[in-house]
């Protein structure tokens, strides 16, 4: 999946069971779509396997350099984490690169704030880390609802996610909408 991003981080530094960050995320999807003249027939067909594509783009390839762009370890100490997040999104999209319905592109500028709690003390990368597939669903179903609004027309759904991630992989991904 071809992708161009930018992304600033706001968070507090020190060790907390509880962090906030806010990230800021400027996502464009290139070619993404195979069938870019049927994009509502590809939407109900192919909704699922878009997004786990999207879901591992943020986890493999997007969430890694925002966790090396500070100057914090994000790695967490031994033991078990149980942690709780939710997440708030707010955003402008845009199709970036369309004509007589063929979709090339999809630009979404979005501000993603993620409340983290953890049982342990930790710094906010290492929250971050925690959370990056709360993070991860909240660009997936932007993005999805996004092309849902537009060439749908529906405007609310609900998707739910289980989630089992080691390091930069999904392991396994179940969705219900």
């Amino acid at each position: 999946m071809q992708h161009e991003y930018r992304f600033e981080i706001e968070y507090r530094k020190g060790l907390a069971n509880q962090q906030t960050i806010k990230i800021d995320l400027d996502l464009t999807l290139r070619n993404f779509l195979e069938s870019k003249e049927r994009i509502e027939v590809e939407l109900a067909l192919r909704e699922t396997e878009i997004r786990k594509e999207i879901f591992q783009l943020v986890i493999g390839q997007i969430v890694p350099p925002m966790l090396k762009a500070t100057d914090m370890d994000w790695q967490l100490p031994a033991g078990r984490f149980q942690s709780q997040c939710q997440s708030s999104t707010h955003s402008k999209w845009h199709i970036a690169d369309e004509t007589e319905n063929t979709l090339t592109a999809i630009r979404n500028q979005m501000e993603v704030v993620l409340e983290i709690e953890v049982d342990k003390p930790v710094n906010a990368m290492q929250a971050l880390y925690t959370s990056r597939a709360e993070l991860a669903s909240a660009v997936t179903c932007n993005i999805i609802d996004s092309l849902k609004k537009r060439y749908l027309g529906i405007t609310e759904s609900e998707t739910t996610y289980d989630t089992h991630v080691s390091g930069d992989q999904v392991v396994d991904l179940q969705m219900r909408s």
